[in-house]
């Protein structure tokens, strides 16, 4: 009894062990081209109820432009842009800018007076409907 029992914990040890390897070795056989692929089908991507779709420029002269568009259910949009250097400790804010725009779509447009080092913006798009809210914070460097 206990060799039939040995034998069936083997073959059942070699078929775990082999339905294990036999995903990596279908990824072993891929090309470079077939693993970007596979990757660029994975990446996670945050769902929004109500953002659509939003953009960041900011140039090394300070001005930026940001713009959100938004489902036909959003009633307005409030932009908060922070001004950020680079630090000993990472980024600190250096200055806020903000508007608010009726609609489903808006754009602001400002600019930030910059000094020497690092910066980077970081935007805040909140938008909201008749009973709800939804926000999305981007950064972009300089």
């Amino acid at each position: 009894m206990k060799k039939l029992s040995k034998k069936a914990a083997a073959l059942l040890m070699s078929l775990c062990l082999g339905a294990t390897l036999w995903p990596a070795a279908g990824v072993a056989a891929a090309t470079p081209d077939d693993l970007s692929s596979v990757a660029s089908q994975t990446e996670i991507q945050p769902r929004y109820s109500y953002i659509r779709a939003t953009s960041i420029t900011f140039l090394a002269s300070g001005i930026f432009f940001v713009d959100l568009s938004a489902s036909d259910d959003v009633e307005s949009i409030q932009f908060t842009v922070e001004l950020q250097k680079k630090g000993l400790f990472g980024y600190s804010t250096v200055e806020t800018l903000s508007k608010s725009c009726e609609g489903s779509y808006g754009s602001y447009s400002d600019s930030f007076d910059l000094g020497s080092g690092t910066y980077r913006i970081k935007v805040t798009y909140e938008v909201f409907t008749a009973n709800d809210s939804e926000s999305v914070v981007k950064y972009k460097e300089a």
